[in-house]
Protein backbone atom coordinates (compact mmCIF):
# COMPACT_ATOMS: atom_id res chain seq x y z
CA UNK A 1 0.00 0.00 0.00
CA UNK A 2 2.89 2.35 0.73
CA UNK A 3 4.21 1.70 -2.77
CA UNK A 4 0.89 2.76 -4.29
CA UNK A 5 0.95 6.02 -2.33
CA UNK A 6 4.53 6.65 -3.43
CA UNK A 7 3.73 6.04 -7.09
CA UNK A 8 0.68 8.31 -6.90
CA UNK A 9 2.70 11.07 -5.27
CA UNK A 10 5.53 10.80 -7.78
CA UNK A 11 3.10 10.82 -10.69
CA UNK A 12 1.53 14.01 -9.33
CA UNK A 13 5.00 15.52 -8.79
CA UNK A 14 5.75 15.15 -12.52
CA UNK A 15 3.12 17.77 -13.27
CA UNK A 16 4.32 20.14 -10.56
CA UNK A 17 7.98 19.94 -11.53
CA UNK A 18 7.41 20.26 -15.26
CA UNK A 19 5.10 23.24 -14.80
CA UNK A 20 7.76 25.07 -12.83
CA UNK A 21 10.84 24.16 -14.84
CA UNK A 22 9.79 24.55 -18.48
CA UNK A 23 9.53 28.06 -19.99
CA UNK A 24 6.04 29.23 -20.90
CA UNK A 25 6.49 28.82 -24.66
CA UNK A 26 7.29 25.07 -24.39
CA UNK A 27 5.48 24.24 -21.17
CA UNK A 28 2.60 22.37 -22.80
CA UNK A 29 5.02 20.22 -24.84
CA UNK A 30 7.13 19.56 -21.74
CA UNK A 31 4.16 18.48 -19.65
CA UNK A 32 2.86 16.35 -22.50
CA UNK A 33 6.19 14.60 -23.09
CA UNK A 34 6.66 13.98 -19.36
CA UNK A 35 3.18 12.52 -19.17
CA UNK A 36 3.86 10.24 -22.14
CA UNK A 37 7.08 8.95 -20.58
CA UNK A 38 5.32 8.34 -17.27
CA UNK A 39 2.48 6.44 -18.93
CA UNK A 40 4.87 4.33 -21.01
CA UNK A 41 6.75 3.45 -17.83
CA UNK A 42 3.47 2.55 -16.13
CA UNK A 43 2.53 0.33 -19.06
CA UNK A 44 5.91 -1.45 -19.13
CA UNK A 45 6.21 -1.95 -15.35
CA UNK A 46 3.88 -4.99 -15.16
CA UNK A 47 6.00 -6.75 -17.80
CA UNK A 48 8.95 -6.83 -15.41
CA UNK A 49 7.36 -9.87 -13.75
CA UNK A 50 9.02 -11.89 -16.51
CA UNK A 51 12.43 -10.98 -15.06
CA UNK A 52 11.66 -13.47 -12.30
CA UNK A 53 12.29 -16.24 -14.82
CA UNK A 54 15.92 -15.12 -14.87
CA UNK A 55 16.27 -14.57 -11.13
CA UNK A 56 13.95 -13.58 -8.32
CA UNK A 57 16.17 -10.61 -7.35
CA UNK A 58 16.32 -8.88 -10.76
CA UNK A 59 12.96 -7.12 -10.44
CA UNK A 60 13.59 -5.53 -7.00
CA UNK A 61 17.11 -4.54 -8.01
CA UNK A 62 15.80 -2.93 -11.21
CA UNK A 63 13.15 -0.90 -9.40
CA UNK A 64 15.57 0.03 -6.61
CA UNK A 65 18.20 1.25 -9.07
CA UNK A 66 15.63 3.27 -11.00
CA UNK A 67 14.40 4.87 -7.77
CA UNK A 68 17.96 5.76 -6.74
CA UNK A 69 18.70 7.18 -10.18
CA UNK A 70 15.57 9.35 -9.98
CA UNK A 71 16.57 10.56 -6.51
CA UNK A 72 20.03 11.53 -7.76
CA UNK A 73 18.73 13.20 -10.92
CA UNK A 74 16.15 15.30 -9.07
CA UNK A 75 19.07 17.16 -7.49
CA UNK A 76 19.84 18.60 -10.94
CA UNK A 77 16.43 20.27 -11.19
CA UNK A 78 16.85 24.01 -10.54
CA UNK A 79 15.27 25.60 -7.46
CA UNK A 80 12.26 27.76 -8.33
CA UNK A 81 11.37 29.23 -4.91
CA UNK A 82 11.36 33.05 -4.77
CA UNK A 83 12.23 33.30 -8.46
CA UNK A 84 10.06 34.43 -11.37
CA UNK A 85 9.53 31.62 -13.86
CA UNK A 86 11.03 32.06 -17.35
CA UNK A 87 8.72 32.85 -20.25
CA UNK A 88 11.05 32.39 -23.25
CA UNK A 89 13.87 30.01 -24.11
CA UNK A 90 16.38 32.86 -23.96
CA UNK A 91 15.03 33.84 -20.56
CA UNK A 92 15.36 30.23 -19.47
CA UNK A 93 19.09 30.14 -20.23
CA UNK A 94 19.59 33.37 -18.29
CA UNK A 95 17.38 32.03 -15.50
CA UNK A 96 19.54 28.93 -15.17
CA UNK A 97 22.71 31.00 -14.88
CA UNK A 98 21.38 33.18 -12.08
CA UNK A 99 22.14 32.11 -8.55
CA UNK A 100 18.93 31.09 -6.82
CA UNK A 101 18.27 32.63 -3.42
CA UNK A 102 18.25 30.44 -0.36
CA UNK A 103 14.76 29.15 0.31
CA UNK A 104 15.24 29.68 4.01
CA UNK A 105 15.63 33.03 5.72
CA UNK A 106 16.68 35.40 2.93
CA UNK A 107 17.95 38.08 5.32
CA UNK A 108 20.17 35.57 7.06
CA UNK A 109 21.58 34.35 3.75
CA UNK A 110 22.31 37.95 2.64
CA UNK A 111 24.08 38.63 5.91
CA UNK A 112 26.08 35.43 5.53
CA UNK A 113 27.10 36.42 1.98
CA UNK A 114 28.15 39.90 3.18
CA UNK A 115 30.23 38.38 5.97
CA UNK A 116 31.88 35.99 3.52
CA UNK A 117 32.71 38.88 1.18
CA UNK A 118 34.21 40.88 4.07
CA UNK A 119 36.28 37.90 5.16
CA UNK A 120 37.48 37.36 1.58
CA UNK A 121 38.41 41.03 1.25
CA UNK A 122 40.33 40.94 4.50
CA UNK A 123 42.16 37.81 3.39
CA UNK A 124 43.05 39.49 0.09
CA UNK A 125 41.09 37.10 -2.06
CA UNK A 126 39.71 39.88 -4.29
Amino acid sequence: MIGKYGISASFAAIYLITLEVYPTVVRNAGVGSSSVVARVGAAIAPLTIYFQEVSHVVQPILFGCLALAAAVLIILVPETASRPLPETLEGYTKWLRKKSPNTGNCEASKQLENEQEKTALQAGAY
